[in-house]
């Protein structure tokens, strides 16, 4: 029987881990240990623990009690600082005895990211209460349909009835403004249909997308891009995507002309785009894709909000419709991919990623909707 290769091993797992000699030195680090900490292997392998993991006493107090032990002891919401990156990461520590041939007294470390955790658990959250509220909003929008019908028919049927102009004002207002909220209601219980897909590449939609912009606004907007070029064509529906990619763009030209009209700076979006791996601890995003990311240098986004974002009718602009996000968000599940929020969005910046898998699932969301 052929044995494994425990560096493979360790290497597939998504827990950083970290093998202790025994007097604490570094002996092993997978992939994920170096994607965690930042540093290569090379540099982390023969270290101190105290020096990768900066000067905490608990940690070393703890390895040595577990060699005494041979019991695993976890460590809740360590602080590591970075000073290289100037960065703080909050882990929890799972340390536990690992003998090695020839090493008795070993220890593997096993450092769980907070952070990913939470996005993990926000990810659930946010996918429930989306789908939760978009089926409240699609039965409300259904009932409203209806009446909506009869009103306009009356308005149409009193137009024929009236023999002044302020009268047939009246009605054409009334016709109009249930036209409105028809189109309105259509767009909010649309749900999920069937669309083709095809190989396009994202970097042509984007720069579309800018150019219309850039008539619409003039030299008032600057637009910056920042594109990998080397990513490959992606399988999507054209109009779909466009659409979302135009909704969030058109917010960012928006936001960023607020900042300009106050006086305060040049209205800027810019359009990034990078490739995304796998990533366990993203349950939305789990296949190879691209990451579409686009900023303003608007406001920012008001803290009281940042969690219903993307729920139907939550706006950030006063005559907005609360639709845009929420839309493009479905569109962008429907590809088997999603739109988040960026965590580092701070004042005078808003930053939102689209995420999109290179080959679509489009055609199987689809179906279960019909």
């Amino acid at each position: 029987m052929m044995k494994p290769d425990l560096h493979q091993v360790f290497d597939s797992l998504s827990t950083a881990v970290l093998l202790l000699g025994p007097d604490n030195t570094c002996l092993y680090v997978n992939e994920a240990c170096e994607a965690i900490l930042l540093k290569s292997r090379g540099v982390l392998t023969g270290s101190s623990i105290s020096h990768i993991l900066g000067n905490e006493p608990d940690i070393v107090r703890v390895c040595d009690q577990v060699r005494g032990y041979a019991e695993s002891i976890v460590l809740r919401e360590i602080e590591i600082y970075l000073p290289e990156w100037q960065r703080h990461l909050l882990v929890d520590l799972i340390i536990s005895p690992c003998p090695v041939k020839g090493l008795d007294e070993t220890v593997l470390l096993e450092l769980i990211d907070r952070k990913e955790v939470q996005k993990l658990s926000h990810d659930t959250d946010m996918l429930a209460r989306f789908k939760v509220a978009t089926q409240i909003v699609r039965g409300l929008a259904h009932e409203i349909k209806n009446p909506l019908g009869g009103i306009r028919g009356a308005a149409q049927l009193l137009a024929l009835e009236m023999d002044t102009p302020e009268a047939e004002e009246y009605t054409s207002v009334i016709i109009q403004e249930v036209d409105r909220l028809s189109a309105l209601l259509n767009r909010m219980s649309s749900g999920n249909q069937c669309f083709e897909s095809t190989q396009l590449d994202i970097h042509e939609s984007l720069t579309d997308i800018a150019e219309l912009l850039k008539v619409e606004y003039g030299e008032i907007l600057a637009i910056e891009y920042n594109f990998d070029t080397s990513l490959p064509r992606i399988e999507m529906n054209l109009d779909q995507i466009k659409q979302a990619l135009l909704n969030l763009m058109q917010n960012a030209a928006q936001w960023a002309l607020v900042a300009y009209e106050a006086g305060e700076k040049d209205a800027l979006v810019m359009v990034k785009t990078r490739a995304v791996h796998p990533n366990p601890m993203r349950s939305l995003m789990p296949q190879r894709g691209v990451r579409i990311q686009i900023t303003d240098n608007g406001p920012g986004v008001d803290s009281s909000i940042i969690e219903q974002l993307f729920l139907p009718m939550v706006t950030r602009r006063e005559g907005g419709t609360g639709l845009g996000l929420s839309i493009s968000q479905e569109i962008a599940q429907n590809h088997g991919g999603f739109i988040e929020l960026d965590h580092f969005t701070k004042p005078g910046e808003t930053s939102f990623s689209l995420y999109l898998p290179y080959v679509s699932n489009l055609h199987s969301v689809s179906d279960q909707g019909q």
